[in-house]
């Protein structure tokens, strides 16, 4: 049985003085009764029944249970060498205060606050001598109640017999246990001596024995020393109570002061934001009914929207521009506030400073409102959407920051501020499980976490003409899904992207062919020794010289001549000469460059287009023909006139020997190679129009398509879809992955002066049964341009004797 009151004691002590009230025991010969002692029982009650344990021994037990209880089992390790504090100094050095450190003192806590009193702890362990200077006096808090004794011991748990030098804060008990622990391992037969805890006017003492603005009214300061009045012992002292989580402590000479912040009285909780973590605090229970948060948010929400105390800590980044003063209101104290709105405020400013020069002015935001308490609120309608909204520190209403009249009021809008809120802040909400609501109003912006999506306008006169409110509604719905899909055309560093990055352009005479930055860079630095050493006097190329005439003379200019040249035929005749004309290895260096510029130049200029091919276009990669009936099943590359036109003189093949009939590549990518496909493919997707189809069997041959989809997913801003169609079922994971991967470059890095404002939606999917079978009228098609292109290679191997 004694066994089961080791238990008992164990598991219920710590509940019953919590809630001030102590324990019963009863010890039978076969049973143990336990129950709580009555409010107006002031001490626990020990009793025995036909047993020989008699009821002090019982109380020896108990109490020997308690001191163990209070005893940590792990205390944290320290080094003693790392805070050490001297007569006069204090810890962290860089507080000039306590009160600087930890928070000024709210108010008084008295007996008679009987929620505020409860907060705090008794604590009812004998492992630390306590000197009760207050026992012998008449009178304790009022003159009506007695003072009581406990260097020995508690008295007893209920508010009349609680011993004040005993009484603390949570967190001022938590460090104590700790610290008073690390004092007995250390010094044997030495124990911490509290001089004083939480205070209250005594006999002789109205005032109590501190300051009026003093934390020992709180419960949350502390005065100690060691039971042998060592004062050498101190700085040892000192750096164990630094170790064991003491916020606050100074060197007095004969003691150590100590004190510590505002916590939640339940538990130690800390919320992380961007750059601070904040402990999570309690307001006095008198004014609760400021902070109360709305009945319409269940238990669950409401332990998720932590109360701050601001005291002293006002100017303190939560972000790399955002403070708390930011975000609370001026006239409270204490304040409610989610580190993911604190993350929106920063990703926005983060996002319109990306591009920002020295010379430029800071884009900032100001919140007008960010928490109320209630009472703040009643400014508020109820009628109005965000009504008991700012009152769970997830809502606030901003502008831009335009102090000193330096910024561009027609550019940064309310209107552009809200969709830059829906971009950057939407998927982080979404990320937390949130959507988010947003306010356009005449010169500001309401942002708030929210169960599902809303959005409105303080008056429709704020949107342009003829567009109504449920319009903006959708727009900005449409926004946040583009966002949190990762669709929106987003730079890391938008200087970087757009000096490195070049407009693309459909069919035109006007086009001329810039190379990007680093090609430039390159060109006027000259040929990288690491990279490939382009050569255009090689065997190859003086062999050839006489074939790529006859292809640029007789054959593509005869054909390009046959039609009415719009664009200049001078112009026409040195691209063409230079792209087909010209010889040399490597795709790079300058014969490299000068072939893109000048292939891409005619492609531009050509009289021949792709047709008028809006919701026909599709991408394949040409070397599978399994897909390619699929594909040019509406319209692919293979059907355009500019590609009957350049294709047979890409692909041309040439006798090296005339007197063999051997034949290699005129155009090989290791003696000669051609931008040509590469550009012409992504001209064809520049001229792509509403829905777009592409057709791969795996992730490498997307990859093949990366020119065309970027030109598709990133720069036309024609493109209203992308539908994705995967050969086999068990690639369509691979493929998504790339695609994702690919998308997150781009976002990433491309230039918003030439790109989209987000990638247009996309679909992949399996092909469906029955698209790779072929039609006998294409089957017999290829067949014949497969007898043109391969006719030696058959005929060598229908005759086996050669």
């Amino acid at each position: 049985m004694e066994d089961l009151v080791d238990t008992i004691v164990r598991q219920c002590i710590n509940l019953f003085h919590g809630i001030q009230r102590d324990i019963g025991l009863i010890l039978y010969s076969d049973r143990v009764q336990v129950h709580i002692q009555g409010a107006d029982e002031e001490t626990p009650s020990y009793n025995t029944s036909g047993v020989s344990t008699t009821p002090s021994e019982l109380e020896t037990k108990v109490l020997n249970v308690i001191d163990e209880v209070y005893d940590p089992a792990k205390v944290p390790g320290c080094d003693l060498t790392e805070h050490v504090l001297n007569s006069g100094d204090h810890y962290p050095s860089s507080f000039a205060s306590d009160v600087a450190a930890v928070g000024a003192l709210d108010r008084w806590v008295t007996r008679e606050m009987t929620a505020d009193f409860g907060r705090l702890m008794q604590y009812a362990g004998r492992n630390i001598e306590f000197e009760n200077s207050e026992r012998d006096a008449v009178w304790c808090g009022t003159e009506s109640r007695p003072c009581v004794d406990c260097t020995a011991g508690i008295l007893g748990s209920t508010p009349n017999s609680r011993c004040s030098d005993r009484v603390m804060s949570t967190r001022l008990s938590t460090g104590i246990r700790y610290l008073q622990k690390m004092v007995r391992d250390k010094w044997a037969g030495v124990k911490l001596k509290v001089l004083e805890a939480w205070d209250e006017p005594y006999e002789g003492h109205e005032n109590g024995d501190n300051a009026i603005d003093s934390l020992h009214y709180e419960g949350r300061a502390i005065k100690v020393t060691t039971s042998d009045d060592d004062a050498t012992k101190l700085s040892n002292v000192a750096s164990l109570a630094i170790c064991s989580g003491i916020d606050f402590v100074e060197h007095k000479g004969d003691h150590l002061y100590m004190a510590v912040k505002k916590q939640d009285w339940r538990e130690r909780r800390m919320v992380h934001f961007p750059t601070a973590d904040l402990l999570v605090a309690e307001t006095p229970a008198e004014d609760e009914e400021q902070y109360t948060l709305p009945d319409s948010y269940s238990h669950d929400e409401k332990s998720t929207m932590h109360i701050f105390d601001s005291d002293h800590k006002e100017e303190r980044k939560l972000s790399n521009n955002g403070k708390i003063k930011h975000f609370k209101s001026p006239s409270s104290r204490y304040f409610r506030l989610s580190p993911s709105l604190v993350e929106c405020y920063q990703a926005i400013i983060t996002r319109e400073n990306k591009a920002r020069q020295e010379t430029d002015p800071f884009i900032g935001l100001t919140v007008e409102r960010g928490y109320l308490t209630n009472t703040d609120q009643e400014v508020i309608l109820d009628t109005d959407p965000r009504y008991n909204r700012h009152v769970t520190g997830r809502a606030m209403q901003i502008h831009y920051n335009n102090t000193y009249g330096d910024l561009d009021t027609t550019v940064y809008t309310p209107m552009r501020l809200a969709k830059r809120a829906v971009h950057k802040c939407g998927p982080n909400f979404a990320s937390k499980q949130f959507s988010i609501a947003v306010g356009l109003y005449d010169t500001s912006v309401y942002i708030e976490m929210r169960s599902t999506f809303d959005a409105w306008v303080e008056s429709e006169d704020l949107l342009p003409p003829g567009k109504t409110e449920a319009e903006f509604k959708a727009e900005m719905e449409k926004w946040l899904q583009r966002s949190v899909e990762g669709r929106v055309i987003d730079p890391d560093n938008p200087e970087r992207a757009c000096r490195t990055s070049v407009q693309p352009e459909r069919q035109s005479c006007d086009f001329k062919h810039v190379h990007p930055e680093p090609v430039r860079r390159r060109r006027s630095t000259g040929n990288d020794p690491d990279s490939c050493q382009p050569q255009t006097d090689t065997i190859f190329c003086k062999s050839t010289q006489k074939h790529r005439d006859t292809e640029v003379d007789k054959i593509l200019w005869e054909q390009i001549t046959a039609k009415h040249l719009g664009c200049g035929e001078d112009d026409i005749k040195e691209a063409l000469e230079i792209c087909f004309g010209t010889c040399g290895t490597c795709q790079t260096g300058n014969v490299w460059w000068d072939k893109q510029e000048h292939c891409n130049n005619l492609l531009h200029w050509l009289p021949f287009d792709f047709y008028d091919i809006e919701d026909q276009v599709a991408f394949y990669v040409r070397e599978n023909k399994d897909l390619k009936q699929a594909a040019c099943n509406g319209h692919c590359i293979d059907k355009a006139p500019l590609f009957s036109l350049v294709a047979p003189t890409v692909e041309r093949l040439y006798r090296p020997d005339p007197k063999r009939s051997v034949q290699e590549p005129l155009y090989s990518a290791t003696n000669n190679p051609l931008p040509v496909y590469d550009l012409m493919n992504r001209l064809y997707a520049m001229h792509a129009r509403g829905k777009v189809r592409v057709y791969v069997k795996d992730s490498a041959e997307l990859s093949t398509l990366r020119g065309s989809l970027q030109m598709s997913m990133i720069f036309n801003k024609d493109v209203s879809e992308v539908d994705f169609y995967v050969q086999f079922p068990e690639n369509v994971e691979q493929v998504t992955s790339t695609l994702e991967n690919l998308l997150l470059e781009w976002t990433k890095t491309s230039c918003p002066d030439h790109a989209r404002e987000y990638v247009p939606p996309f679909t992949i999917q399996e092909l469906p049964p029955g698209h790779t079978k072929r039609s006998p009228e294409f089957a017999l098609r290829e067949e014949m341009l497969d007898k043109q292109k391969n006719w030696e290679k058959n005929w060598l191997k229908s005759h086996t004797l050669l």
